[in-house]
């Protein structure tokens, strides 16, 4: 859904086109539109569910998550029309997303977003909380998952957040990004305390 021109706050739908969702239990593929993770697509196009012959536009949200290799093989195989959009296009030296899609055709940098009033201006405060990350395995550029839960899901440094809210930012609504769910379970118990 789209605002129409001139700022009106009506809105109209960008297309009529139903979406299908296809991971985990759900299974559509019968629409026009399909939702799907990376590692569904992987797994998809291994297994010949989906054809990247049959696929006329690919488009790539959060694109960076495509840039391992099992995945960049993958997308690379679709020959049709391939979108990307992130907000990290040089993930590192050798993962940049302009390697897979070849061609940068808009950027907006932060500030412009901000000067746009697309996102609020933004403040960051650092607050150092001394966990060791050396013993968590790194796989294709990202933590396992359940080894960086249980490094950062500690009381103490659970309960630094809640003071640090309590402190400085009561005033304002927050959300806490979290490792996992018994990390975001632990940390909603301590703020609701």
């Amino acid at each position: 859904v789209f605002p129409t021109p001139e700022g009106s706050t009506e809105k109209k739908e960008f297309t009529d086109s139903e979406a299908g969702e296809y991971y985990e239990a759900n299974k559509d593929l019968s629409k026009k539109i399909t939702h799907i993770t990376y590692i569904s697509l992987v797994r998809a196009v291994k297994d010949g569910t989906i054809n990247p012959d049959d696929i006329p536009v690919l488009i790539l949200d959060e694109g960076h998550g495509a840039l391992g290799p099992e995945t960049r093989q993958i997308v690379n195989r679709f020959t049709g029309l391939r979108l990307g959009f992130t907000a990290t296009p040089e993930f590192s030296e050798d993962r940049k997303l302009l390697q897979l899609l070849k061609e940068e055709i808009f950027r907006m940098d932060v500030s412009e977003a901000i000067q746009e009033g697309l996102i609020c201006q933004t403040q960051a405060i650092h607050a150092f909380t001394n966990v060791d990350f050396s013993s968590v395995k790194v796989t294709e550029g990202k933590y396992d998952e359940e080894q960086l839960e249980t490094v950062v899901n500690i009381q103490g440094r659970n309960l630094a957040a809640v003071e640090l809210y309590e402190k400085k930012f009561s005033h304002l609504k927050a959300f806490v990004n979290c490792s996992g769910v018994a990390h975001a379970q632990k940390v909603a118990e301590l703020f609701k305390e």
